[in-house]
């Protein structure tokens, strides 16, 4: 990690280690929230904070993680990891009066994230764990591109919305890896990034998924396409696997 990154667990993400300012998304890496957590849970390969309102969550949380730990890093290339440390709040309520997000997580780093408890979503839990996993591997404090961020942690955490369900999709409306980078919308990221992955699994492989993120989503230097030619082999692939 860059020497910036052993700050992220003690101070809010400067713009320089951030790689810039304007708006963060749910999942751009933040400081610790200012509250505090009586309980505590340890596993093989997680440290969970959390108040007693949360405690009776505890188990089907840790379950949820470390059933997916194995698949997660073996699939990013990474092993060894330190623990992982998890705050929970007890509800949507105090997480966003804590953290000011409009969210259920946030990463911290690469060893620590922010999780709503309840209601218990295993979905967005591995999401979380997933970024983490992404910046051990990516080996700077970087989350760019977003389409990438996002696309790896929606497919690790197996959370796939089908094409005919989307209707950008289902009317062969395809955005581009631009738009992609601005979160929101009907055709946003976090719903069609799953096969986004799974296009570019299925074409180079886990290695490939593996490289992309290494060099921050460079399409031409990694898998030899342009953009274009990337979008238009994403856009065939769903067609052809969904549509």
């Amino acid at each position: 990690m860059l020497a910036c990154g052993a700050v992220l667990l003690l101070a809010v993400l400067s713009p320089g280690c951030s790689g810039g300012g304007g708006p963060k998304s749910p999942t751009d890496p933040v400081g610790p929230a200012p509250v505090s957590f009586d309980l505590s849970l340890e596993t093989e390969h997680f440290v969970f904070r959390f108040g007693q309102a949360s405690a009776d969550l505890m188990d089907d949380h840790a379950a949820a993680l470390e059933a997916a730990y194995p698949r997660v890093t073996a699939e990013l290339g990474q092993s060894g990891l330190p623990r992982i440390t998890v705050r929970f709040y007890p509800d949507l309520e105090s997480f966003r009066a804590a953290t000011g997000w409009d969210a259920w997580g946030l990463i911290q780093g690469p060893n620590a994230f922010l999780m709503v408890a309840s209601p218990f979503q295993p979905v967005i839990v591995v999401h979380e764990f997933a970024h983490c996993v992404t910046l051990h591997l990516n080996g700077t404090i970087d989350n760019n591109p977003t389409w990438l961020w996002e696309a790896v942690a929606i497919y690790e955490a197996r959370d796939f919305i089908h094409p005919q369900s989307i209707p950008c999709l289902a009317n062969r409306q395809f955005p581009s890896l631009s738009q992609l980078n601005q979160r929101g919308g009907p055709c946003d990221i976090y719903r069609v990034g799953y096969t986004l992955s799974e296009y570019i699994v299925d074409g180079w492989g886990l290695p490939g998924l593996r490289d992309l993120i290494v060099a921050n989503g460079d399409v031409p230097g990694v898998l030899g396409l342009s953009v274009a030619e990337f979008e238009a082999g994403w856009q065939r692939f769903v067609e052809e696997r969904y549509l």
